[in-house]
């Protein structure tokens, strides 16, 4: 059965696997590269948890527990109300299964918690599987773009979702 379950620093070992899994598997849909952030120790990644609420999708009925899906919540000081869904991912195995939709949910329910009024996250252009799926979870694009980091062509987009 599987559940979702926010990490903590205890967890880091739990991100690195999944989110380099992620990068590995992704490479073109996350601002981040694997290159980069295989290069984390273990500090990093126990910072990477504390700044970031994280959540995975563990599947219990699968040896040693595989995070099978992750996504993080970013708070940052310039925006408190509206935190950025970033890092969203589930394994291929388990796309169209519902899983990125309880994380989401996850994320949206925990950041509301803590007093947040609406969410932002930004997609890579091409990335329509992702774009279809925020549409669908009420993200709208708000005419933001941004570069890629140095070195990497593309752009992305910020898109907004606001109080029901």
């Amino acid at each position: 059965m599987p559940t979702v379950e926010r990490l903590d620093a205890t967890g880091w070992r739990d991100l690195r696997e999944v989110r380099l899994a992620a990068l590995r598997d992704s490479p073109g849909a996350f601002w981040a590269t694997l290159k980069d952030e295989s290069r984390y120790s273990r500090d990093d990644w126990v910072r990477f948890t504390r700044r970031v609420a994280w959540f995975v999708m563990v599947h219990e009925d699968l040896p040693a527990r595989p995070s099978i899906g992750l996504v993080g919540c970013l708070r940052r000081s310039e925006a408190p109300d509206e935190p950025e869904i970033i890092g969203m991912w589930v394994r291929p195995d388990q796309r169209s299964t519902g899983t990125a939709d309880l994380l989401i949910d996850a994320a949206h329910h925990w950041a509301r918690s803590e007093g947040a009024t609406s969410f932002a996250l930004w997609v890579i252009d091409g990335n329509q599987r992702a774009r279809r799926f925020y549409e669908r979870h009420d993200y709208r694009t708000t005419g933001e773009e941004a570069p890629l980091p140095a070195g990497r062509p593309g752009r992305e987009q910020r898109m907004r979702r606001l109080p029901a």
